[in-house]
């Protein structure tokens, strides 16, 4: 049987095309536990990594092309995937039943919608 077999947490860049794209319908589909979809408005591929701060170091940021990171402040982006992780986590893994769901934490980041699919849903 194909499927995550555990909760799985996907975070998107937010292109509004991540509940479209074939390879999430795929996994969505055959999930066989709890899977959140998350999609960050402003954000690129490559503003989940690193890469703006270590351009920041070489003090060049200047020269980083503007649409690389997303329009998204870096340190916000920083903040929001830090956040959204350690909820799942702490959830997820240490079972903690009192820090914030991820549903709770898009009324403090506008910036995110969140979708949770639940297996044969």
């Amino acid at each position: 049987m194909l499927g995550m077999p555990v909760p799985y947490l996907y975070l998107a860049a937010g292109q509004g095309r991540a509940e479209a794209s074939q390879e999430i319908q795929q996994m969505i589909s055959t999930t066989r536990a709890p899977m959140t979809v998350v999609e960050i408005a402003g954000a690129t591929h490559f503003g989940f990594g690193d890469g703006y701060y270590l351009w920041q170091v070489r003090g060049q940021p200047e020269d980083v092309p503007a649409d690389r990171y997303g329009t998204i402040d870096p340190v916000r982006m920083t903040e929001i995937v830090r956040d959204l992780s350690l909820a799942f986590f702490d959830r997820q893994v240490r079972d903690l039943g009192d820090v914030p769901t991820l549903e709770s934490l898009a009324a403090d980041y506008p910036e995110i919608t969140v979708q949770v699919h639940q297996p044969g849903g």
